[in-house]
């Protein structure tokens, strides 16, 4: 992981390049004739003035970031994830030095256990000791497993504890580290005086940013830190294997003829669901809904929306529209090429990566991806086969890996994702805004 600027004298040159997932951001902006970049975004504007980008704005109500190299700022970019920047002469050339579709394409070389178990080694080196950010789900656990089965004898791991027992995992990863015979810390999710941890959360947020999972992973990294300097991450392990709900969701929609995906919008799509908990059945329907009707390039926009397209479609069509050009997609491209595209420049590189950065650096703790280690990327990533079932398990390899390792007990996994009770924050994050700009916000139910 990395981002960095180097000037070569000789030729009076200036490159900027950035690692090939986006682990590290870089933003950079053109005054006139002079090249300015910053590792941070509100430097940037603070220094050239706020010139807001309505259609980056929009795309952000939408999906809580900005698409592509584009930023909330119409004047600061970024360098894409595996992109160059040469500055000559007042002017500004982008290339590609590493292609996501070479990446991706490559043939498996070593098995999955072996090359898993070398990677995991690998981001173990360090001049300090190494933890680990333990959920209790199958990436976490399988980074565990595998420095367990190489012979890691002690390894600290941090879950996040909430008094909400639907979003709280912290068990399964206690158990999960008695069993491995490693340390286990968990850290309470903060009850009192919660708009003050707010407040100081949000200060390290560089700007707007529409995952609310920046907030618990901001108070993991701060208690992480008082023991810890680097730890490893399950980061990056969704797009490699197919982990997301949305992939199962765009194989049906692949099955279903076209009348019938336009009726089951219609019949799902207004759907009330129960805002008090996390995303349920109810909600993944009603978004399997909006999908429907959509081309592959773009169904995975509608999925991951904050919105219902069909109330927004002015401004959903222009963002597809932006998505297909900011990452070369054509509609003629491959359901998976354009999914997997998508989750690794988009949502991988705009939002995953960019909270866990944020939250860490604010802490001066370095996070690690196993995951988006490229040897093991190359060796294990593959395209679905034309035969992929409908309902075929999402990440099979590294379930089989579990299943071998791991007692039944411990094997009964939920797709949770890291997110953050949200009915619990909301209160607090309208009575800060109200102190901080002396406002009264008295919404309509």
């Amino acid at each position: 992981m990395f981002a960095f600027a180097f000037y070569e004298k000789s030729s009076d040159k200036t490159y900027l390049a950035r690692d090939p997932f986006g682990m590290k951001p870089l933003f950079y902006s053109m005054d006139q004739e002079t090249l300015n970049f910053c590792s941070e975004f509100l430097p940037l504007q603070k220094m050239l003035g706020t010139d807001l980008s309505k259609s980056a704005f929009y795309d952000y109500l939408q999906l809580g970031s900005s698409i592509g190299s584009e930023s909330l700022d119409q004047k600061i970019f970024q360098v894409l994830p595996g992109q160059i920047l040469i500055y000559d002469k007042g002017k500004i050339q982008l290339q590609d030095y590493l292609s996501l579709k070479e990446i991706l394409r490559s043939e498996s070389k070593l098995s999955f256990s072996k090359s898993w178990d070398q990677t995991c080694l690998r981001h173990m080196i360090s001049d300090v000791d190494v933890g680990l950010m333990l959920s209790g789900g199958m990436d976490s656990t399988s980074i565990a497993l595998s420095l367990k089965n190489s012979g890691t004898k002690k390894l600290d791991c941090y879950s996040l504890a909430f008094s909400d027992q639907a979003f709280d995992e912290s068990h399964q990863a206690k158990e999960l580290a008695k069993h491995l015979g490693f340390q286990h810390y968990s850290v309470d999710f903060p009850k009192r005086d919660f708009i003050d941890h707010l407040g100081e959360a949000l200060s390290h947020l560089d700007g707007p940013f529409g995952d609310a999972s920046f907030i618990p992973t901001y108070f993991l990294c701060k208690e992480i830190t008082k023991d810890k300097k680097v730890v490893l991450s399950g980061d990056g392990g969704d797009e490699v294997f197919f982990g997301y709900p949305t992939f199962m969701a765009s194989r049906v929609q692949n099955s279903l003829p076209l009348f019938l995906q336009k009726l089951l919008a219609r019949s799902f799509q207004n759907i009330k669901v129960d805002t008090q908990s996390r995303v349920n059945f109810l909600e993944k329907l009603q978004r399997f809904s909006w999908g429907m009707g959509h081309s592959s390039s773009t169904r995975h926009l509608a999925y991951m929306n904050s919105i219902n397209p069909s109330e927004f479609r002015e401004y959903f069509e222009k963002s597809s529209q932006k998505l297909l050009s900011s990452f070369d997609l054509s509609e003629k491209d491959q359901d998976w090429y354009s999914a997997f595209v998508y989750y690794f420049r988009q949502y991988l590189a705009n939002q995953v990566l960019m909270k866990t950065d944020r939250a860490s650096m604010a802490c001066s703790l370095e996070v690690r991806c196993p995951f988006l280690d490229i040897d093991f990327i190359e060796n294990n990533f593959s395209y679905p086969s034309k035969y992929f079932q409908v309902f075929e398990s999402n990440k099979q390899v590294i379930k089989n890996y579990l299943k071998q390792n791991l007692p039944k007990p411990l094997l009964h996994f939920q797709k949770k994702g890291f997110s953050a009770p949200l009915h619990h924050i909301l209160p607090s994050l309208k009575a800060l805004v109200e102190r901080k700009h002396g406002l009264n916000l008295n919404c309509r139910q």
